[in-house]
């Protein structure tokens, strides 16, 4: 073989160091922080999906909207301000552990108190006490959905942590420790392969409930009480890899980020908002979240009242139908975490290099836009089903796959 020829295993080397181009010194770092956004992202797929389950199955899809705008809204802000004085008051190697300690509080009072007496703590009775304070049947019946979640307030408690989980532990606490100590240049080779780390925790969701719902026998409350354990397993896991990187990469903090002036002026969280208003560019990208937001709310509601009405009219009872309504919802994670993986690898650094950032980042909103027309089309046919039925199709295929 002549020198210039490169061997087969140097072609293989080549291809992992284009895959994962990471300096040998740079793994260290990123094992615990990959381990770490999996586990969180492994979390939050699975409260995720038994949230909407045990939500909606006490009091339809309706109930998401009230518990969106009454409950997760007001919740976020508390839990902000929360942050906010841990990160003034607290030493900053002690705000991850103090920030995450409600949600395992929560969910040890969940598993230990609340479910199995949660026949004690139900208001089923709330609308009866209602009308016995003089409300009117109409004022009862247009807020319905936040007196349920009112009635159901264990389970609300549940959708609104599981939710705040998504936004604390997976972008403010994690994202904060990885900028904190990697730097810029190694955030370019670093932060897409973390990517995959939480697109994998996606992955293994579907797998797991699967797995639980042959163990249980497709018991829901049994499924239920699995999740919290498998939680309080990953969640000390999770803490056990902060410490590690605490004390083996802390001394690389004041290398890669200024010391901060002593003797700064200290805002409040008010102040905060008042100068993030003044700001054009952080204005436009509040408008861009919220818009994402309502977007994908409005789809997420239709859709999920279809799988609910689906699941729950077709399982032999109601207990087996939540199970069903929970494998079928950890698979969709499942799918959307390879397909995330496949784009991150393949197709975003690609599109980014050839077209720019700017059409890269139309491409999701643009996608949404197209699937989310599909879907309420479809919807609203109710005359086109002989035609679905000719393609050996069903509308709520067709819904399921837009």
């Amino acid at each position: 073989m002549s020198a210039s020829t490169p061997s087969p295993r140097n072609k293989g080397g080549s291809l992992l160091k284009y895959l994962f181009p990471l300096e040998d010194q740079e793994w260290g770092l990123f094992i615990p922080l990959f381990i770490m956004f999996c586990l969180i992202s492994f979390c939050y797929s699975f409260l995720r999906t038994s949230k909407d389950v045990l939500v909606i199955a006490r009091g339809g899809p309706e109930i998401l909207s009230a518990l969106k705008l009454y409950f997760v809204l007001p919740s976020a802000v508390l839990y902000t301000t929360f942050y906010a004085k841990l990160c003034n008051q607290v030493a900053s190697d002690r705000v991850f552990y103090y920030a995450l300690s409600p949600f395992f509080i929560y969910y040890f009072l969940f598993y230990t108190v609340l479910i199995p007496y949660q026949c004690w703590f139900s208001i089923d009775s709330i609308h009866m006490f209602l009308r016995s304070v003089g409300c009117s049947e109409l004022f009862i019946r247009s807020t319905h959905s936040f007196w349920i979640a009112i009635a159901q307030w264990p389970f609300s408690i549940y959708y609104v942590m599981a939710e705040i989980w998504g936004s604390a532990a997976m972008s403010l606490l994690f994202w904060g420790l990885a900028n904190s100590l990697v730097s810029l240049s190694q955030a370019k080779r670093m932060y897409a392969l973390l990517g995959i780390g939480a697109n994998l925790g996606l992955m293994a969701t579907g797998p797991y409930i699967h797995r639980l719902g042959i163990w249980s026998h497709h018991h829901y409350p049994l499924m239920i009480e699995w999740l919290m354990l498998t939680f309080f397993v990953c969640f000390f896991i999770i803490y056990l890899l902060y410490a590690y990187i605490e004390k083996k990469f802390r001394a690389l903090r004041p290398i890669l980020i200024s010391e901060p002036v002593k003797n700064e002026e200290k805002i409040s969280w008010f102040e905060a908002i008042h100068i993030v208003s003044r700001s054009r560019q952080l204005m436009l990208i509040a408008v861009l979240v919220m818009s994402y937001g309502l977007s994908i709310n409005l789809v997420e509601i239709v859709w999920k009242s279809q799988v609910t009405r689906y699941f729950l009219s077709n399982a032999a009872d109601p207990l087996m139908g939540q199970a069903m309504m929970q494998e079928f919802s950890a698979h969709t994670n499942t799918v959307m975490g390879l397909v995330s993986i496949i784009l991150i690898i393949f197709v975003s650094a690609q599109t980014e290099r050839f077209f720019g950032w700017t059409t890269t980042a139309l491409i999701t909103p643009v996608t949404l836009l197209l699937m989310g027309t599909v879907f309420f089309v479809i919807s609203f046919l109710n005359s086109w089903d002989k035609m679905f039925i000719c393609f050996n199709l069903t509308k709520f295929f067709l819904k399921l796959f837009f």
